[in-house]
């Protein structure tokens, strides 16, 4: 019931936490210390949470030294003085949020290397209180909000404190016993769910495999079976293309130098035809033109004969008349003979023409055919160079199809790999995840164990001072939240535990 009331009690703190205050003793330090401000009333007990708020409560405290506590209740009157000796602007309504306003603003730059609002305790030893001045500091003085002058516990206030703080670190101790059990639990139930989670996963991981195992064999196997097919299949065509091709190459290359050979002879015999015609041509133009020439001496003799018959004609001599026409009809037919062979010449000379221009057809026709024979021959290069290609074209589709191969192959080996890392990945992260729960139970489990033995430490101090037992061995018990509490503060208490011996005296 007292720790229920003290943990409803402490609910009430309009201000409560950890500040760095500056102490000012023996020697000047800096230390933190619990602050904490609450509204309270003039009654005591439990007739103090029902009563009406006449006043504010401030508490100094250390967390790791139940001696180091000081504390003042701020009432109206007392506000009054304070208002009148330090010139507040306020009113005792306000008081209490100003004060806490200005405990925030302290509480702020507490991390600050020099902080413009802190706290100050300035510590008497001879009537055994302390000044908290709460202060502001900026470029041109140090300016001292408020002044509070505080008393040192007395045994019943460290009693009180002491059960508090139990009361808090037992309900601390719980809590942290619970969130322990349920930390626990789910810790348990993680481990259970990533069991089963990596169970299945480590399930579907080898059906995974499986069925990729069993399909890269179907797959290697159909590779396997059309590659060979394939090949099979392409060294049969080619084997044949390359019989069809010499076949086909050795009849074409015997016909066409059986026509070369043909139109080589009909080219010879053509030329010698021509050049027998040509001499034809020109004995018979030859022949035209004596003939021409002996016409022509034959019209001119045959002019003359006439002219010499008009003139023997003229002279009436018979004889001659006679004997001229009869020179004059042989001439008529020799000339006409004449013609005639001229004639027969000319179509002699007219038959040789058409048959060199038959002839020169011919040849014109024989060179035409060599021509289309080469440009065969070089369609035929151009089929077997094709061939060829098409054969090369081949041998790289089968080398890309086996690269193919290989690199499936190796896709699959590295499958295999990637399965192993992930199956390696997920152990490695499981026992990660037991490591990280077991450090955490640890943790919990120590820090439920400094709690107890605190809390050891505190019922045994409690029992020690409800016995009332004497405080010089009480004060040689060391704490266990912080040993090294040996100067500072511990000097008055040294002198505060003096004190109680002497009046015992």
């Amino acid at each position: 019931m007292l720790y229920d009331m003290l943990s409803s009690h402490e609910d009430t703190f309009m201000f409560d936490s950890t500040l760095l205050i500056k102490v000012q003793d023996e020697i000047h330090r800096n230390t933190r210390l619990r602050l904490q401000v609450r509204r309270s009333s003039t009654g005591t007990g439990i007739a103090s949470f029902f009563g009406a708020c006449d006043g504010v409560h401030i508490q100094l405290f250390d967390e790791s030294d139940p001696y180091i506590f000081y504390s003042v209740q701020i009432t109206d009157d007392v506000f009054q003085r304070l208002k009148t000796q330090q010139h507040l602007l306020i009113d005792f309504a306000s008081f209490p949020q100003r004060l806490v306003e200005l405990l925030q603003m302290c509480a702020g730059e507490d991390t600050v290397a020099t902080p413009r609002y802190q706290c100050e305790l300035q510590v008497e030893r001879t009537p055994r209180t302390g000044q908290l001045h709460i202060t502001e500091t900026n470029g041109f003085k140090k300016l001292v909000h408020l002044s509070v002058q505080l008393s040192q516990a007395d045994e019943a206030q460290v009693r009180k404190s002491m059960v508090s703080r139990l009361a808090r670190l037992k309900n601390e101790k719980e809590r942290l016993e619970a969130s322990l059990k349920a930390a626990e639990a789910k810790l348990v139930e993680k481990q259970s769910l990533y069991e089963r989670q990596l169970e299945s996963q480590r399930s579907h991981i080898e059906k995974m495999k499986v069925d990729f195992e069993r399909d890269m064999q179907q797959l290697r196997d159909r590779f396997e079976t059309e590659l060979r097919r394939d090949k099979d299949g392409i060294q049969r065509e080619m084997s044949e293309r390359v019989q069809l091709m010499c076949l086909e190459k050795s009849d074409i290359e015997a016909t066409l130098k059986e026509r070369v050979r043909c139109l080589e002879n009909e080219l010879q015999s053509g030329q010698i035809q021509q050049a027998t015609m040509e001499t034809h041509i020109r004995e018979a133009q030859a022949e035209a033109h004596q003939a021409q020439v002996r016409l022509t001496q034959e019209k001119e003799t045959c002019r003359m004969l006439q002219e010499r018959l008009d003139l023997m004609m003229r002279n009436d001599s018979t004889e001659e008349n006679s004997e001229l026409r009869m020179k004059l009809a042989q001439l008529k037919v020799d000339l006409e003979a004449m013609k005639t062979d001229l004639c027969k010449a000319k179509m002699e000379k007219r038959c040789l023409e058409e048959s060199l221009e038959h002839k020169q057809g011919q040849v014109e026709r024989r060179e035409a055919g060599i021509k289309t024979m080469s440009d065969d021959i070089l369609k035929a290069n151009d089929i077997i160079q094709k061939l060829q290609t098409e054969i090369k074209t081949y041998h790289s589709k089968l080398k890309v199809r086996s690269d193919v191969i290989m690199k499936q192959e190796e896709v699959i080996e590295s499958k295999d790999r990637e399965l192993k890392a992930l199956k390696d990945r997920i152990n490695a992260g499981v026992d990660l995840n037991n490591k990280e729960n077991e450090s955490r139970v640890q943790h919990l489990e120590k820090q439920v164990a400094h709690k107890d033995s605190v809390i050891q430490w505190l019922n045994k101090k409690l029992n020690e001072l409800q016995g009332h037992k004497v405080d010089t061995p009480f004060l040689k018990v060391p704490s266990p939240l912080a040993d090294h509490n040996q100067g500072g503060f511990g000097r008055h208490v040294g002198n505060r535990s003096n004190g109680v011996e002497r009046r015992q005296q």
